[in-house]
């Protein structure tokens, strides 16, 4: 009984800490003013997830058989036929 006493006890402690480290690590919230800009939440996932569908924001390589990506706005498709690659806006 009693080890289980020590045992939880320790357990609670290092929970305790990792909270409390946390806390302390953790980035500072959001001003709470009126004149927050409501984009201020968005981030480049954010920008990512809400791509057109069917854009993967690629374009071709100079070797025109690869897709590279980082290219926003772009669309690479392969021709699987010739292996040549193409790239359009979208």
């Amino acid at each position: 009984m009693r080890t289980a006493f020590r045992f939880s006890a320790r357990f609670l402690m290092i929970v305790a800490v990792l909270t409390v480290i946390a806390g302390v690590i953790a980035p500072a919230g959001q001003s709470q003013s009126p004149y927050v800009s409501a984009l201020s939440d968005l981030t480049v996932g954010s920008a990512v997830i809400a791509a057109k569908p069917g854009c993967n924001n690629a374009a071709c390589g100079t070797d025109g058989r690869r897709c590279l990506a980082d290219q926003p706005g772009q669309r690479c498709t392969i021709n699987f036929n010739t292996q040549k690659c193409r790239t359009s806006s979208c």
